[in-house]
C-alpha cells in the first residue's frame, strides 16, 4: 500500500537509515526511570523499555523483507 516498488532503492535505504537513527536517538535518551514507565498499547499492559525492543525486532524485520525482495 506503500508504493514502495516506486521507489528507488537508494530512497527506501535512506529513509530506512534515518528512521532507525530516530529510533536509537528516541531510546537513548529515557532515562532508566522513563524505560520503566508503563502505559496500554492496543489494550496490554507495556513498558517503554519493551516498546524499545519490540522497535528493535520489527526493524529487524522489515530489513529481512527488504533484503528478500531488493537484494
Amino acid at each position: 500500500y506503500a508504493e514502495a516498488d516506486k521507489r528507488t532503492i537508494q530512497s527506501l535505504i535512506d529513509e530506512f537509515i534515518a528512521v532507525r537513527q530516530a529510533s536509537i536517538t528516541l531510546f537513548g535518551s529515557f532515562s532508566d526511570e522513563a524505560l520503566l514507565r508503563m502505559g496500554k498499547a492496543s489494550g496490554n499492559t507495556i513498558s517503554v523499555r519493551a516498546l524499545g525492543y519490540l522497535t528493535s525486532g520489527h526493524q529487524m524485520h522489515h530489513q529481512r523483507v527488504f533484503e528478500e525482495r531488493y537484494l
